[in-house]
């Protein structure tokens, strides 16, 4: 029968559902799991315990071989980074750390890679039974769940994810266990590096969430979060809905001027997997790698581009911070003479405080908020159709907050607003309140 998890699910255990798809799941089942009648071990788990002690050896191992800890006394604030293994740059995800925390870098900081051991390992040297504690502790916290669950799909997920890095959930928590004993003045902060936050929060350490962007519904969930002592968001929504969830935590939006003199300029953030080239005489096929390469998308774009020009626009075109580099992207810049800002250091709200443009041109991301935020109307790209922009996926409600190209009375707007700016403020207001 169907039962809820919140009796099984504590903060001591949280990390072993905290999996995209079993959050998935939680998020369309209200909560609710298959649990199975009485508990049956499983001699997989126990397998699973085999592989986690071989994990905690290479660790303490590996960490005996440095002779120096990246960790100094001086450190105040170690701010995690989760780029190992991933094609882009991922650094954009900790920099509003920077924005919040430490914006003049007064205090003592350490970005370390939580996913590289060749790095993590060099934070500070542990004792092995203290690692090989907590190592049977995440194991009986794992067995626990595991056995409890009445769904070999979600079982599975468990073991291939949560499972199999028992070995080094359990290092993390022995690193944190000592560093709040040794030193109660650090303090974590991520932007995605939620695996190691739930190691963090079983200890004192203070444990920030600096999200790099607008959250999905199902990432927000109390059974499945760390305790943080901070959330900071980007919208309004996010910050009414974070703060009914995690009454314990302290939930502020990030700081977003608004402008109110708006120059004759656009600016486009284009997203990766948008584009291919087909409008532009360009010698060559798509390079395979280039992430800018949707067909559909990239036709959108330029139709939306054209148009602009025609009303005398000038145009800014905004690479987003994980790929900065596309020869499709640069070619339509160069052939609309579309100013290309590909510093991956320049946030969408402050680009848009700088450039003071009249509209900006987005898929569906963090950057239609931060523009509506701004005072300045934004056009989505993306598909309303879209399960991306539905209400049931995210927070923010995209559909609200922006004009659509692909919704006639949307472009209808859109394209009077170009002609005459009269209904400007009467349309934000539209979209901010509706």
């Amino acid at each position: 029968m169907k039962n809820e998890v919140k009796e099984l699910i504590n903060y001591k255990n949280k990390w072993v559902i905290d999996i995209f798809d079993i959050k998935k799941h939680l998020s369309s089942n209200h909560n609710k799991i298959n649990l199975a009648p009485q508990k049956i071990k499983s001699p997989l788990v126990g397998f699973f315990f085999i592989l986690g002690l071989l994990k905690i050896i290479e660790l303490y191992f590996r960490q005996r071989n440095h002779e120096h800890s990246l960790l100094k006394e001086e450190t105040k604030h170690l701010v995690a980074d989760t780029s190992h293994g991933y094609k882009g740059d991922l650094s954009y995800r900790h920099s509003n750390y920077f924005l919040i925390f430490n914006p003049e870098k007064k205090i003592d900081y350490l970005i370390f890679d939580c996913f590289d051991k060749k790095v993590f390992t060099k934070l500070m040297k542990l004792d092995f039974k203290q690692i090989y504690t907590h190592l049977k502790t995440n194991y009986q916290q794992l067995s626990k769940v595991y056995n409890s669950i009445n769904s070999s799909k979600l079982k599975s997920i468990i073991l291939l994810n949560s499972a199999k890095n028992l070995g080094t959930l359990s290092y993390f928590c022995a690193f944190f266990e000592k560093l709040s004993k040794e030193r109660e003045d650090v303090s974590l902060f991520h932007g995605g590096a939620v695996f190691i936050s739930h190691a963090a929060s079983l200890s004192s350490i203070k444990n920030h969430y600096l999200t790099h962007g607008l959250v999905p519904i199902y990432e927000i969930n109390p059974l499945t979060l760390p305790r943080y002592d901070s959330v900071y968001i980007y919208s309004k929504e996010e910050k009414n809905h974070i703060e009914k969830l995690l009454p314990d935590s302290q939930v502020e939006m990030y700081p977003i001027k608004k402008i109110k003199n708006k120059n004759n300029k656009i600016i486009f953030f284009v997203q990766p997997a948008a584009g291919s080239v087909s409008h532009l005489e360009q010698g060559g096929g798509v390079p395979e790698d280039d992430p800018y390469k949707d067909l559909t998308e990239i036709n959108k774009l330029i139709e939306v581009i054209e148009l602009l020009q025609s009303f005398k626009y000038e145009l800014i075109i905004k690479y987003h911070p994980s790929y900065t580099n596309s020869d499709i992207i640069d070619n339509i810049s160069n052939s609309y003479q579309a100013e290309l800002i590909s510093d991956k250091e320049i946030k969408a709200h402050e680009l848009i405080y700088t450039e003071k443009p009249s509209f900006t041109v987005n898929w569906a991301s963090t950057s239609v908020c931060e523009s509506l935020i701004s005072g300045v109307i934004p056009l989505c790209l993306s598909d309303p159709k879209d399960s991306w922009v539905d209400e049931e996926v995210h927070i923010y409600p995209f559909k609200k907050r922006s004009l659509f190209w692909e919704k006639k009375e949307d472009k209808e707007i859109f394209i009077s607003l170009l002609k005459k700016k009269e209904r400007y403020e009467e349309i934000l207001n539209y979209l901010n309140y509706r």
